[in-house]
């Protein structure tokens, strides 16, 4: 992500806190000399506040849509009726993409796509080096090596 109100070792630390999740370690990993207090001084700074603000909004939104309930939406169709103000602000409907209330009674619900959520989770962890990728890794290896003890082929 570079960003014009980041410099590009600002933009670094950035990149290695959504991989690590460590201040420190970004901070050394990016080059800062004393990591510990470098880290420090770039949370405080507005710009690198924004860039990891960003990032995980989006990914926080990513997960509701993917593994959110519906019992609130299931609540509204089986209601039938338009619901007060009141009742819809105390409603966790952040999956719902469309919502339409027939002339005749009845609800139309329609949700983001769950599998695509999950997908550009994926794609997120994978592609930022993530937690998910040693867990690839050592999936492959231990594949590998019961390939190797059973003598198949496969591995299956």
């Amino acid at each position: 992500m570079k960003r014009k109100d980041l410099s590009a070792k600002e933009a670094l630390f950035c990149e290695y806190m959504k991989i690590l999740h460590s201040p420190r370690e970004a901070a050394a990993r990016a080059g800062y000399p004393f990591p510990e207090r470098s880290a420090i001084k770039l949370l405080k700074k507005a710009a690198v506040k924004r860039a990891l603000s960003a990032e995980a909004a989006a990914v926080d939104g990513l997960r509701r849509i993917a593994f959110g309930g519906v019992a609130d939406a299931v609540w509204l169709c089986q209601r039938g009726e338009i619901p007060t103000r009141e009742e819809l602000e105390k409603l966790d409907l952040f999956m719902i993409s469309e919502l339409k209330f027939q002339k005749g009674g009845g609800v139309e619900v329609k949700f983001f796509d769950r599998i695509k959520a999950l997908d550009l989770l994926g794609a997120q962890t994978v592609s930022h080096g993530g937690k998910a990728e040693p867990f690839f890794r050592a999936l492959g290896q231990g594949a590998a090596r019961l390939s190797f003890e059973t003598g198949e082929e496969d591995g299956i």
